[in-house]
């Protein structure tokens, strides 16, 4: 083989790569971006780079004829990258997926696209052009273990997965209206989608780390953990195929092979080189090595690890230097076609890694699968009793003074029910960012036109991810409240909101932390230390992304207008934003009024004191209750607002080590409007009389857990959050305790939050 054109890029693992049809551009995956290099004489220089990803990016393809680039992640997501006049636009693709996507791949014809992923789903993905957005459909059975490879069929159609359950699949993709109907093959005739063409699975039930199909389609090769590469030679539809090979190697294991011809196969892997195997379905063996290289002494290395021990035993190492004689220094991750002709490879490309983050990945990925599936049914059965309305009999209050006092200092004033009402509209003005928009002076297609005199400042919008921000500043002129108005919009999608609430707190420093460098800090209040705080870490990561925005825009505002008061609203992830944000502001000395709706928990149980601490929430019911300006809730600072069946306020578990705060003011009427006798003041941080409360340990509670565990094992293959198989499983539960009735209640706060559409939102609109 000549020598090879080395492209030194970085210093990072390439999780995978692709070359645009002219090979102008290169798309790299570098860690949670992808880097666009251009062709500048005979090197590529980086020209662009693709933002939005939330984690590792595991995939990139670019199609040859659009030109257009798919990308996925371990954030579950993936886009389609399209190039625009003012650069490239990125479009969310609706995966469904719970897991993470680990490869990604265009078909031939570029009307979709395949997803893999650890939920042991595979996404094909297509545009639906009636409602103008990339949806996709499941194939998922038989699939047991997350997707690690994809190939497709030359016809577009079938596609070929592999997976860590060691098994190679060769399944239908069909999908009517976008793909033409295949010729029948040796794979099948009649091919309705998720059909399952070919199960195998190699001599030793190695993990499936590369697959492809041969150029004519009628062969498929994969490569194994054990070494091995397996050919198959399909022979009929539900026939066993007319040969099926397998190549066993002294190799370590290849992650990635190509076809060149029928009769050759290029592979590549933890040997850090490349390597040809040549053959047909009479026999097939490993040619040896493409590269050309020879050892210090002149000789040429022995192709196998057993040189290494040999040199181990007589020098007592294995080689003078740790330089490899090979080109690539580490395991060769992908190998692409670069050219090829009638099938033929006459150049190829690879990538390496510069650590073997890529196994520990998929390790991860089936331990959260186990975690995720027994942590769900505690959230189920926990989530349950948000929607009892009974009250438990040892909290109940024993004697006529004190049942007098509880009815009567609970209630809400004219003025405080006002407030939220208004501010449950402010929340949902927010949601006209990233889709219809704000626009100057105070306009949008929600309820902008009910305010004004209102003047919009800014909106931000930092991506559509969780740990992204996105939101407005207004002010507020009279005959308004004089008020600086900061509005933090939730997530538009309620099962990642779900899945996402299941991440491991993070230490909590408040600012001014030591070290800095901030100037604003200079001569304002001191910032109060909060001892062992823990955080999570997807609200700590929006704040911190939209921080220097809000925080510039409301310096200026205040520098204007002294008088007017500081008021943070959030609804959803906003409201865990909006209670960070209003931290900070509060060392600021800004002496912020925050009002939350559906406000998750935002860390652990030192955190919560702190925020209490902070806002003075021990005891919101003490002094004065009168329907005046200073009573009925109208000292309170911050209004953390709940609704009955809400089951976001009890999220994340007290299991994985989160605590409410209080301030709690509950509504408690299940449908819309609520009306002010609806609405009462809650005690602490754990009064069983709200939402707070439902997870107390209780007999009932004890009854839930132990159904649940005691159902069949087949009822719980909970591989995803969709609604048609949540149904079929839980049908056997009351309504009320229904997980996929209870997201209703988490836009029901004065008005049906999250949705920016003139007069309201449809019917349909539910998650």
């Amino acid at each position: 083989m000549a020598s090879p054109e080395v492209h030194h890029l970085f210093h990072s693992p390439i999780a995978d790569h692709s070359f645009s049809q002219d090979k102008g551009t290169l798309a790299v995956a570098r860690e949670s971006n992808v880097e666009l290099y251009q062709l500048s004489g005979n090197k590529f220089a980086l020209k662009d780079e693709l933002r939005g990803h939330e984690k590792t990016v595991t995939g990139v393809d670019i199609a040859p004829n659009s030109g257009r680039i798919v990308t996925c992640s371990q954030d579950r997501n993936a886009y389609v990258w399209e190039r625009t006049a003012s650069g490239w636009k990125p479009t969310l693709v609706l995966l469904r997926i719970n897991r993470a996507a680990t490869f990604v791949r265009w078909s031939p014809s570029e009307q979709k696209f395949a997803v893999g992923s650890g939920a042991r789903v595979i996404a094909v993905c297509y545009f639906e052009e009636e409602n103008d957005w990339w949806i996709s459909k499941h194939l998922k059975k038989p699939i047991r273990s997350t997707i690690t490879t994809l190939a497709w069929h030359p016809n577009s159609v079938l596609l070929a997965a592999g997976s860590s359950d060691s098994h190679a699949r060769v399944l239908s993709s069909y999908i009517k209206g976008v793909d033409e109907r295949p010729e029948p093959s040796a794979w099948g005739e009649r091919l309705p989608f998720n059909t399952v063409c070919g199960e195998f699975l190699n001599d030793s039930a190695g993990w499936v780390h590369g697959i492809a199909f041969s150029p004519s389609g009628n062969a498929l090769a994969f490569a194994s953990h054990d070494s091995s590469v397996t050919v198959v030679y399909p022979s009929a539809p539900d026939q066993p195929p007319r040969a099926m090979l397998n190549i066993s190697t002294r190799l370590l294991p290849f992650t990635s092979l190509i076809w060149s011809g029928e009769d050759q196969i290029i592979a590549a892997g933890h040997d850090c080189e490349v390597y040809r195997l040549r053959g047909d379905e009479n026999g097939w063996q490993l040619v040896g090595s493409l590269e050309s290289k020879r050892s210090p002494s002149g000789g040429v290395r022995e192709e196998s690890a057993l040189n290494m021990f040999r040199q181990m035993d007589l020098h007592g190492q294995t080689r003078s230097n740790t330089q490899l004689d090979t080109v690539h220094q580490n395991a060769i991750n992908t190998l692409r076609v670069y050219e090829e002709h009638g099938g033929v490879v006459k150049k190829f490309t690879r990538t390496v890694q510069y650590n073997q983050s890529g196994d520990a990945f998929i390790s991860k990925t089936m331990e959260s699968i186990k975690y995720s599936l027994l942590s769900l049914l505690r959230c189920l059965a926990i989530l349950s009793f948000a929607t009892t309305p009974s009250i438990k009999a040892d909290v109940i209050l024993n004697d006529t003074l004190s049942q007098q006092r509880y009815t009567t200092n609970r209630s809400v004033s004219a003025t405080l029910f006002a407030e939220l009402e208004e501010s449950a509209r402010l929340a949902d003005i927010a949601y006209c960012v990233g889709t219809t928009g704000i626009y100057s002076p105070f306009g949008c297609l929600s309820h902008c036109e009910e305010f004004n005199g209102f003047e919009l400042i800014t909106t931000w919008n930092t991506g559509p991810l969780l740990s992204d921000s996105c939101g407005y500043i207004a002010l507020s002129h009279p005959p308004f409240a004089k008020r600086i108005i900061l509005a933090f919009r939730g997530t538009h999608s309620l099962t990642n909101t779900i899945v996402d609430l299941s991440a491991v707190p993070q230490t909590y420093v408040p600012y001014p932390a030591d070290g800095d460098d901030d100037n604003a800090f200079e001569g304002i209040l001191e910032a109060r230390k909060c001892h062992n705080c823990a955080v999570h870490a997807g609200f700590w990561t929006s704040w911190k992304n939209s921080r220097d925005t809000v925080l510039s825009a409301v310096t200026q505002a205040r520098e204007q207008y002294p008088d007017y008061e500081v008021t943070l609203i959030g609804h959803s992830l906003g409201g865990a934003v909006a209670a960070l944000a209003g931290l900070e502001m509060y060392a600021r000395g800004f002496d912020p009024l925050v009002t939350t709706f559906g406000e998750p928990k935002i860390g652990n149980d030192k955190m919560a004191e702190f925020i209490d601490a902070i806002f003075s929430l021990s005891s919101p019911l003490e002094g004065p209750q009168t329907d005046g300006n200073d009573g009925g809730g109208m000292l309170m600072r911050y209004r953390r607002v709940t609704h009955v069946n809400d089951p976001v306020p009890l999220l994340p578990l007290a299991e994985w080590g989160y605590a409410p705060h209080a301030g709690e003011i509950y509504i408690s009427k299940l449908d819309l409007p609520p009306s002010i006798a609806d609405l009462e003041l809650c005690t602490g941080s754990a009064d069983s009389h709200c939402i707070a409360g439902a997870e107390g340990d209780g007999n009932e509670k004890a009854k839930m857990i132990s159904s649940l565990a005691s159902i069949p094992q087949q009822q719980l293959q909970l591989e995803e959050l969709e609604m048609e198989e949540l149904k079929a499983q839980w049908s056997f539960l009351p309504a009320r305790y229904r997980i996929w009735e209870l997201f209703l209640a988490h836009r029901d706060y004065f008005w049906r939050i999250g949705l920016c559409v003139p007069g309201g939102d449809p019917g349909w609109w539910r998650w």
